[in-house]
């Protein structure tokens, strides 16, 4: 028998406040609020009655993110065409039916280079760049905001620690924002800097390797060789060429 005093206690699906998990997990998910804009990532306390001081015209710049989402298709379509270009076009075919070693190296690199790109890509993506501290801090900067550098964010309604900036487009705090990146969705800060670093990285090297194995098809191009006939390539397997190689 359960005592009278005795708590029940929850199910297992539920939490100590009795929400179901997956709601609690889905509500706190950062990565969830991010790449959704519909749902709000923070808690302003506006004015009922807001004069011209109280306005922010950089709220607007939040609409910033749906061009994201279509960035993020832009790059899978790039990476598609370069991959199809590269490989099923142009350094595939001399594999067979008699092997190339500089096709297997060519491939080899680009593949490599590829995997560490989207990769670090994703990483940029889906890392939280950094929010801040938690309220222990919020209460020891609101008291040591006069004799400190620790600020207080007005938008977000919280303390700022050094080096911590508000995000128009995010409209959230940034411990060591550097920017907003609409090609990564999401802010460059102190958790996903080095991410981005690597993904500027791999990308200048793909796009070098990729343009040293297509230059020869691009030069024999524009030296008077039909490409279609000699090596029988299809006009869209050409534009792809020709894309990619620009």
């Amino acid at each position: 028998r359960k005592e009278s005093g005795s708590e029940t206690p929850n199910p297992k699906w539920q939490n100590q406040r009795g929400i179901p998990i997956y709601q609690s997990i889905l509500a706190s998910s950062d990565t969830w609020k991010r790449l959704f804009p519909t749902r709000r990532t923070s808690r302003r306390i506006l004015p009922p009655f807001p004069t011209m001081l109280n306005i922010n015209l950089f709220k607007f710049c939040s609409f910033l993110r749906v061009l994201g989402y279509l960035m993020i298709l832009l790059f899978a379509a790039i990476v598609s065409l370069t991959y199809y270009a590269v490989v099923f076009v142009t350094w595939g075919p001399l594999l067979f039916p008699s092997f190339s070693f500089l096709a297997f190296f060519v491939l080899l690199i680009f593949h490599t280079l590829l995997v560490l790109l989207t990769w670090s890509y994703s990483m940029a993506v889906l890392k939280d760049p950094g929010p801040p501290p938690s309220r222990e801090f919020d209460e020891a900067a609101v008291i040591t905001t006069a004799t400190s550098s620790a600020g207080y964010c007005t938008r977000c309604q919280s303390a700022r620690p050094p080096r911590c900036h508000h995000c128009s487009i995010c409209q959230r705090c940034v411990l060591k924002m550097d920017h907003h990146c609409i090609w990564v969705v999401n802010c460059v800060g102190a958790r996903n800097y080095k991410y981005f670093l690597l993904f500027l990285l791999y990308t200048f090297l793909e796009t070098t390797l990729v343009c040293l194995a297509l230059i020869p098809d691009f030069i024999r191009f524009f030296g008077g060789t039909n490409l279609t006939k000699t090596r029988k390539l299809s006009p869209g397997a050409f534009s792809a060429i020709f894309l990619t190689s620009n």
